[in-house]
């Protein structure tokens, strides 16, 4: 699935609050209001993890290369996975 197919609007799990697609070329895998996420990947956009749990961002990590990142931890299985913060307004 490419970037352009990813950037679409969703709800969030979490706060079910709607959440409009970037404008900016890029896509957003997390909520601007809570920071949460959906376990789907396995490795970076594969989608072809099977957990689907709750992913909730622990900590904040910043990369001299990639900017901010959120460390998400997924509320089922426990794994933990690095995502760079979505640039673009919350709303």
């Amino acid at each position: 699935m490419g970037k352009k197919e990813e950037n679409t609007p969703f709800i969030c799990v979490i706060y079910s609050q709607h959440v409009r697609a970037l404008e900016n070329e890029s896509y957003r895998n997390h909520c601007p209001f809570c920071l949460g996420s959906i376990h789907v990947d396995n490795s970076p956009s594969d989608r072809n993890s099977t957990c689907n749990g709750v992913m909730v961002a622990c900590r904040l990590n910043y990369n001299g290369k990639k900017g901010w990142q959120i460390i998400h931890r997924c509320q089922r299985c426990g794994v933990e996975k690095t995502n760079k913060i979505a640039e673009g307004s919350p709303t």
